[in-house]
């Protein structure tokens, strides 16, 4: 509360709380700290405040980590699909016997990577390996980083958190349809394109390769 007084001589005013216990009472009362119950809901207010900034932190880690396994799964199923497009390209330009698809075989476990032998002559290739076999991706640091699906049974394979299953099958044109599958973190293998996302950790890459040669 306070009090404004005109003198009536110089025409000033003044402004203050009047002497007394009024004026004392004012006093105490703004040398008074916080309660006990304004401190506990301040340090409630920053605790809530540090909690979801930790929270929109490590979401944001997790979604860069995603799209960063992601742009890598992506290029490795591409990677499935062109080693597979080279052999029908070998075999065209070799002369295979067997035609532009020799060795590439229907199923829908199979696999291939860098160290496949294409059907260049006089070498001798074999067929794409579908079967129950691992399909892991492991580093060969020995070899420009390239993934194989060679075992780590050496200091130079390292194991990576990715797979690869690729699956071939015909269409009504007698083409051969080639899908790459990679998973990551342990992911089962889709059946189909549908289920291939970021949410079940897997990428994919499909193409379609016509026949050449006439055979």
């Amino acid at each position: 509360m306070k009090f404004i007084v005109k003198n009536k001589k110089t025409g000033k005013n003044y402004s203050g709380l009047p002497a007394g216990p009024l004026r004392q009472s004012f006093s105490a009362a703004s040398r008074q700290g916080f309660s006990l119950i304004e401190t506990l809901f301040a340090v409630f207010l920053v605790t809530i405040g540090l909690l979801a900034s930790v929270r929109l932190v490590s979401q944001g880690l997790f979604t860069s980590l995603d799209s960063r396994n992601q742009l890598v799964a992506g290029e490795l199923a591409q990677e499935g699909v062109e080693l597979v497009r080279n052999i029908r390209d070998n075999n065209w330009a070799s002369g295979d016997a067997g035609g532009s698809f020799a060795h590439i075989i229907n199923g829908n476990n199979c696999k291939i990577d860098e160290t496949y032998t294409y059907p260049v002559s006089p070498a001798v290739p074999a067929n794409i390996v579908c079967d129950g076999s691992s399909k892991a991706l492991n580093d060969d640091v020995d070899n420009k980083d390239v993934f194989v699906h060679t075992a780590v049974n050496s200091p130079h394979i390292i194991a990576t958190k990715f797979s690869r299953q690729i699956t071939i099958s015909d269409d009504v044109s007698s083409n051969k349809v080639i899908t790459s599958f990679v998973t990551w973190n342990g992911s089962v293998p889709p059946t189909d394109i549908a289920t291939c996302n970021t949410a079940t950790h897997c990428a994919y890459t499909q193409i379609i390769l016509t026949k050449w040669g006439g055979n």
